[in-house]
């Protein structure tokens, strides 16, 4: 039988009833009693995990925000109003931000600190998921009270919010953030393995996101019926004793694809291996990533070594591998693997399951990393 595939790929909407303006956040801060605004109190807000130790005191804003809360750290109250202190940050609520997003707000800096004014604020649209900025705006401020207002359409579905960052050490106070949205379009739905297939029909399924009507697309594929092994040792590289790559022919395996930094630096770790003689690929810098050999019908197991360099004497916390799942679509985080972990600093095996491949991976640190595939 062959397996049906659905895919959702274009929305009619007759009436975008979410087409009218929405206010997400409408904070003033008058929970925030302690302190004056110019002698914050000196209990600090958040915790050490960066959120509000009493989120009470803030306002309700916007379900769709649900992704992140309020939060940050050098945050105190300052009667009525919030002060960042010593170049910290605060985030907004984060969530759907989609279509035309306005944020209005009030900011000044503390008496007695006029003269550290000069681009003392940045205001950050960015998603909190990847931290990846969709637009950034520098402020000077007095002090005395400004207004201001910044708008993009840059935001997503999902993730979205806003960080007042402090490019100085004085004290700035944020009071009146407003978000509004006026919604342009809707989150693609997600289709879902079809129901009740046969050989001449199939019932399709999707998660519905508010359209009246949708536009669905159908294909059929042929599963094959014949399975490869593909094993990597990184056996036939060629390197010097320091493990520097043979510029002229390196001999790297046939159908994969690596990226370094700095090719400068050795790339292969001698005697590393998972039996202790083999070689092994060794990713040296942020960036230093490679990528497998395609498989156009997919991947039913996948598994690798992986260890941390043994000369190290400590691995950097946030040291880590990315596996990610390369495809038509685009690049997709598949695993972030903590090299950090005592567990993976011995030797760690990864499994997966995907019908999707090449697969990406990336690492900083130096890790070592063979037996790809296997």
């Amino acid at each position: 039988m062959k397996k049906i595939y659905t895919i959702i790929t274009t929305l009619l909407l007759a009436v975008l009833t979410a087409n009218a303006q929405t206010v997400l956040i409408n904070e003033d801060f008058s929970g925030l009693t302690a302190g004056t605004e110019d002698n914050p109190d000196a209990t600090m807000l958040v915790d050490d995990m960066g959120d509000f130790v009493n989120p009470s005191a803030l306002k309700p804003y916007d379900s769709g925000l649900s992704y992140k809360k309020w939060g940050g750290i050098g945050l105190y109250s300052a009667g009525g109003c919030i002060a960042i202190k010593d170049g910290w940050f605060l985030n907004t609520p984060a969530g759907d931000m989609s279509g035309d997003v306005t944020i209005t707000f009030r900011a000044r800096l503390a008496k007695g600190q006029d003269d550290t004014g000069r681009n003392a604020l940045d205001l950050i649209f960015l998603s909190r998921k990847g931290l990846v900025d969709f637009g950034r705006k520098t402020y000077s401020l007095t002090e005395e009270w400004q207004s201001f207002s910044y708008s993009s359409d840059k935001g997503n579905f999902e993730t979205t919010g806003f960080q007042f960052y402090a490019n100085t050490e004085a004290t700035i106070l944020i009071d009146d953030i407003r978000v509004e949205r006026q919604q342009k379009s809707i989150q693609t739905p997600t289709a879902q393995d079809a129901e009740n297939v046969t050989d001449h029909s199939f019932r399709a399924v999707w998660t519905p996101t508010g359209a009246e009507s949708y536009l669905l697309n159908v294909y059929s594929k042929k599963v094959s019926g014949n399975t490869i092994n593909v094993s990597e040792g990184f056996e036939g590289v060629d390197a010097d004793s320091e493990g520097r790559l043979n510029a002229e022919k390196p001999n790297l395996p046939e159908g994969w694809a690596f990226v370094w930094t700095d090719p400068t630096k050795p790339h292969v770790a001698m005697g590393e291996g998972p039996d202790g003689s083999t070689k092994a690929i060794r990713l040296v810098d942020e960036g230093d990533s490679f990528t497998t050999p395609v498989m156009k019908d997919g991947v039913t197991a996948f598994s690798f070594w992986l260890k941390a360099q043994p000369t190290q004497t400590e691995v950097p916390n946030g040291s880590y591998i990315q596996v990610s799942v390369d495809t038509e679509y685009g690049l997709y985080p598949w695993k972030f693997i903590d090299v950090a972990d005592s567990s993976l600093m011995r030797l760690a095996t990864e499994r997966c399951s995907t019908s999707l491949l090449p697969l990406r991976l990336s690492r900083r640190f130096m890790p070592l990393i063979s037996s790809m595939c296997r």
